[in-house]
């Protein structure tokens, strides 16, 4: 891990790098390489011996070349969730993605979005087979690695397959801008995002609980509904042990996200948040939906779907029979996702949070940051008598 980042004017600045890799990929004298700076984020690093100062690194740079592709589409804006109530339980909100990964998966196409992989890093990979959609489903909190899909999202492209790709703003602003040009096969899929946090903290939590339980983890759904959508669990799953489950809030790396704590420098200036959505749908939880439609039942979650683009209203009129749709305001929607449009300010335990962590580990990070306080935890007491004992 290097300590810093080198800055350079070819590159944005690590207040503003999203560490989308899209110049790594572009460029012509392989003179960048990927390296993560102290608080665990992946950045571009230029060898000053390889660079010839073509500036193509410049020029692709979605933060520096701000590019809005659908912004003149009046959006369409629906409360959903996917009529298949097995896949609707087993959905971080109401099931929609899968609807929409299936459907490509069915054209033959490829699906890609974000997975743990063998050794629980969080990437973007491809799938081609229905019974790997559940592994891009859910929620992962973390900063996925998406440097390796670029070169082949683009030759299925120009080999004329159906892509359908999902992810974060950023990311797929990255990606419409190395490929540069419109494909009608390509179908874009945007998550509401609330920041990202540090991959290598993620792996420093994934190794605390391996260590404490003596066993390896092969999953970690951090909304499990096995109480309800509305009160969500962190499931950690270990090969050959009964699951670890407690409730989300009393999960300290769940904790240290909602505070924005762990996230990254450029998630508190992030460019995209705004009513504009670059992808051609956009997917997320309807958060304060009880306040607007208070009959409808959301213990198995709701989803709120926008429709950016001609193609995106398309691909929604394909599978709409298979979703419960309901047509909404953006304004009602905002009221329970207030950081589609805002930033958040950079909270004073941020630095004191990393350094800690980088001086003492995560175990004491966890005894510094537990989370809750008295009344939480009496209020939690109550709750995880719900759930199921070991």
């Amino acid at each position: 891990m290097a300590e810093n980042i080198e800055k350079s004017p070819f590159l944005a600045d690590e207040n503003s790098c999203t560490g989308c890799g899209v110049c790594y990929n572009i460029c012509p004298s392989s003179a960048l390489k990927m390296e993560y700076n102290k608080e665990g984020f992946i950045f571009p690093v230029i060898d000053g011996d390889k660079c010839t100062k073509c500036m193509g690194c410049k020029k692709i740079c979605p933060i520096i070349n701000t590019k809005l592709i659908n912004n003149n589409f009046t959006k369409s804006v629906y409360i959903s969730w996917n009529k298949n109530i097995k896949q609707r339980k087993f959905s971080s909100s109401g099931g929609v993605f899968p609807i929409l990964a299936n459907h490509i998966l069915n054209n033959n196409g490829y699906v890609y979005g974000a997975i743990y992989d063998i050794n629980m890093e969080v990437i973007h990979d491809c799938i081609d087979n229905k019974k790997n959609v559940g592994k891009l489903s859910g929620s992962k909190y973390v900063q996925s690695n998406i440097i390796k899909i670029y070169k082949d999202i683009k030759t299925k492209l120009e080999d004329d397959r159906i892509v359908l790709f999902s992810g974060l703003p950023c990311e797929i602003t990255a990606l419409y801008s190395y490929l540069d040009k419109k494909y009608d096969n390509f179908y874009t899929c945007e998550l509401f995002c609330h920041g990202v946090p540090s991959p290598i903290l993620f792996n420093s939590y994934v190794k605390y609980f391996e260590e404490q339980a003596g066993k390896k983890i092969k999953n970690i759904n951090f909304r499990n509904k096995i109480i309800s959508w509305n009160c969500p669990c962190t499931a950690i799953s270990y090969f050959n042990k009964f699951p670890y489950i407690r409730l989300q809030a009393e999960n300290p790396y769940f904790y240290w996200f909602g505070l924005h704590y762990s996230v990254r420098k450029s998630c508190f200036n992030c460019i995209y948040r705004r009513e504009q959505r670059n992808a051609d749908i956009s997917l997320g939880d309807y958060w304060g939906i009880e306040l607007i439609k208070p009959k409808i039942n959301s213990k198995n979650g709701v989803s709120v779907i926008f429709i950016n683009s001609e193609k995106g209203r398309g691909l929604l009129d394909q599978v709409a029979s298979e979703l419960y749709l309901e047509a909404s305001q953006f304004s009602d929607v905002i009221k329970g996702n207030k950081y589609l449009l805002n930033n958040f300010e950079i909270p004073k335990e941020r630095e004191t949070f990393f350094e800690t962590w980088r001086q003492f580990g995560i175990g004491e990070l966890i005894k510094k940051y537990p989370g809750l306080s008295t009344r939480q935890r009496i209020k939690n007491k109550i709750l995880r008598s719900l759930l199921p004992k070991a």
